[in-house]
């Protein structure tokens, strides 16, 4: 009838009979015990338990058939959306792998960032390399940007007015210096 994973209701239970207990779990076992939760429920019934996992687990996993699908970061001011593509069987090394990060304020604010690895860091410096960002500023201000191996693309664009700017940098790939 009813799918419950005993593991996870075990864990319920646990964490239950130690808040009543007044326990105090030392963080590298919860961290332990939360490995084996992939059930979105059990994650968020966690939360209710008290004001200390509630502020402990403000990153909400959100599982799709027992697989990671994205996860919830709450702020006071912003909620933030992480969204990787590990659905597709890719590691976090390999240079396929694509990360997406959703930043929406209180106030109307919404940012889009699109983050390709990059393992060595050769090409931005860091492992994760910035390939799209898109930015709305409320009411009127819409502003993205690509960055591809060769070119960066920037448009901005004024809602009210109807009005774009267009722009586009070129990258050379072969730089020699000219300088002997």
């Amino acid at each position: 009838m009813y799918n419950i994973n005993i593991i996870q209701v075990n864990i319920l239970i646990f964490f239950y009979i130690c808040i009543y207990k007044k326990m105090d779990l030392p963080n590298e076992i919860v961290l332990q015990i939360v490995d084996y939760i992939s059930d979105t429920k059990t994650f968020l019934n966690l939360r209710i338990l008290s004001k200390k996992y509630y502020e402990y687990f403000n990153e909400v996993k959100i599982f799709e058939g027992n697989k990671l699908v994205y996860k919830i970061r709450v702020n006071n001011n912003e909620k933030i959306i992480i969204r990787e593509n590990n659905l597709l069987g890719l590691l976090p090394g390999s240079p396929d792998y694509i990360r997406e990060v959703y930043i929406i304020n209180r106030h109307g604010n919404f940012t889009y960032n699109k983050f390709k690895n990059d393992p060595l860091g050769l090409l931005s410096g860091s492992p994760d390399k910035l390939i799209e960002e898109i930015i709305y500023d409320p009411p009127y201000k819409l502003k993205f940007r690509e960055i591809n191996e060769d070119s960066k693309t920037y448009k901005d664009c004024d809602l009210s007015q109807a009005t774009s700017e267009f722009s586009k940098y070129i990258i050379p790939s072969n730089f020699n210096c000219c300088i002997s």
